[in-house]
């Protein structure tokens, strides 16, 4: 239960996780990414925020695989190009 309301707190700071995603993606436009790839970053940008982070590796890859299982094929590749820049 505690981890859930971590994740709540975090997420309840969109607008501070949309800016840091959008200065990673240089000038990709979060609007125009699919809805599927945009919540898997913002949740992985959330769970960065979390005290003590889980291991950025993890974060990253567990990203990834949900990107790639719900989104389209590029989905995997776009998530792991962008958090490397982002949590790396």
């Amino acid at each position: 239960m505690h981890n859930f309301k971590r994740a709540k707190k975090s997420l309840g700071q969109n607008f501070l996780i949309d800016k840091n995603i959008s200065n990673a993606t240089l000038g990709f436009d979060l609007v125009e990414m699919s809805s599927i790839d945009r919540n898997c970053l913002r949740v992985a940008f959330a769970e960065s925020l979390f005290d003590p982070p889980p291991p950025k590796a993890v974060i990253i890859n567990e990203a990834i695989e949900i990107a790639s299982y719900l989104g389209s094929d590029s989905s995997g590749s776009l998530i792991n190009g962008i958090l490397v820049t982002l949590l790396l």
